[in-house]
């Protein structure tokens, strides 16, 4: 393998008042007081008119198919927003992998995709402000050590699971969790309420999210080509169903880790699933990253991430470079209702969640009551379990494996990652998920005869 190379990696950056030297892409924002510094693969959009400016870092489409990816900014310079929850609303037909910083006059906001996939880790400096997609990168350049607070958090589960709450391995850095938009001004993350369609049959959210989902898919491929991870289970084929109604050629993978066998089911049903459709299919070996290519990488992600994680990296660098996989986490979390199931809002504590974390450390149950009182305080306590769902198994641990497959060359992307969609979907009650009536009602209608395999 090749040695490390952080001009490689995709969606990657770094906002700063000063240029990073270990970028090589460089742009002056918010009327020169700032730098966006990125990699030569990561996309940046940057509109200023009168007295308003945006800058839109990474993949954002129109769910609705109305706007072309290059006119959005324009689009939302167009827009008048009487408050930021009106601003944050606005994008929740957006779908993709990005985060935006929007300036109105003196006034700086910013917010990430729905389950904030790229990640938006932010620090402030007296009056200065930073924001990165890494938080290990940040850390460094703002010259922070890791603190014994988040080490413990850290010792307490699995490199594998991610931080509770918005906590980083720095008690200065904080990450941006889904719902949520950062206020510069006031120097504070704000959660926004939700917001979930009323007076909607369950047949009307299921029909209105699939339309969505078709378009974001069509809006995906013409960014760049897609492969799909297949297993066994209901949302890749969610995702399978989705490729093929929209016609375009496509193939599948599934990994072939160690435990697995050629009479697995993550194995035997997807490929005769493909074999049956005519698709193409491939099992993959998991592969070991290189040493010193890991010890190059670790420079800039930082010495506690999961093993695992960075070889699937290495998997993926080495099968599909140029490609981007799509994942059927959302359909999972949300869709399926994998965490709450029926469980009654009585048993959310904090000892339950940080069961669902995975973490055995005290500092976490003081996070996780954190986190708890600030859903009660916005008055969406009924809705607990789905936004522990969404805003920790989504945004922590997607983004934090997602982010070590940016900085390896590869990305992975969701196309339920919309707001539009996932507030849809909350509006049914969460024991009809679980009984995967999102699932079968969309696999009817894209091809029945995928409900018959195993």
């Amino acid at each position: 393998m090749q040695s490390y190379c952080l001009d490689d990696a995709v969606f990657t950056y770094l906002i700063s008042p000063q240029a990073d030297s270990r970028f090589s892409q460089h742009k002056t924002i918010l009327q020169g007081r700032y730098q966006v510094n990125y990699t030569r693969h990561t996309e940046v959009l940057h509109l200023e008119q009168g007295d308003k400016e945006i800058l839109l870092i990474g993949l954002c489409v129109d769910s609705r198919g109305e706007l072309p990816r290059e006119e959005i900014p324009a689009w939302f310079l167009a827009q008048t927003f009487p408050t930021k929850e009106a601003l944050f609303h606005s994008s929740d037909r957006m779908a993709g992998k990005y985060m935006i910083l929007y300036r109105d006059g003196e006034e700086i906001t910013l917010f990430g995709d729905a389950i904030c996939s790229l990640q938006v880790n932010y620090a402030f400096q007296g009056e200065s402000f930073f924001v990165c997609s890494v938080d290990y990168l940040l850390g460094t350049f703002c010259g922070y050590t890791v603190s014994e607070y988040s080490l413990a958090l850290r010792k307490g589960s699995d490199a594998s699971h991610p931080m509770p709450y918005d906590r980083t391995m720095f008690d200065e850095i904080r990450a941006l969790l889904p719902n949520h938009y950062l206020d510069v001004g006031r120097k504070a993350s704000i959660r926004v309420p939700l917001q979930i369609p009323a007076e909607l049959s369950q047949d009307e959210r299921i029909s209105r999210s699939q339309a969505c989902i078709a378009t974001i898919l069509s809006e995906y491929q013409k960014a760049c080509p897609m492969i799909c991870a297949l297993t066994g289970g209901n949302d890749s084929r969610l995702v399978f169903a989705f490729l093929k109604a929209n016609g375009k050629p496509f193939s599948c993978y599934t990994f072939f880790h160690p435990r697995f066998t050629d009479a697995s089911p993550d194995i035997a049903i997807p490929r005769k699933l493909c074999q049956d459709y005519g698709i193409p299919y491939i099992t993959v070996a998991d592969l070991e990253m290189d040493p010193d290519y890991r010890a190059g990488l670790e420079q800039f992600v930082g010495p506690y991430h999961s093993g695992g994680t960075m070889n699937l990296a290495a998997t993926y660098l080495s099968m599909f470079p140029g490609y981007t996989s799509l994942s059927g986490d959302i359909a999972g979390q949300i869709g399926k209702n994998a965490l709450g199931h029926n469980i009654p809002v009585a048993f959310a504590n904090p000892f339950y969640f940080c069961c669902k974390l995975h973490n055995t450390a005290p500092q976490c149950r003081k996070e996780m009551a954190r986190y708890l009182q600030e859903i009660r305080d916005a008055g969406d306590w009924d809705h607990v379990f789905d936004l522990f769902a969404l805003e920790s198994r989504c945004g922590r641990w997607i983004p934090q494996n997602e982010m070590i497959y940016a900085m390896c060359s590869f990305n992975e992307m969701n196309i339920f990652n919309c707001r539009d969609v996932i507030t849809l979907w909350m509006g049914i009650p969460r024991k009809l998920r679980t009984h995967k009536l999102i699932h079968k009602t969309i696999l009817k209608q894209l091809d029945p005869n995928l409900l018959q395999y195993p």
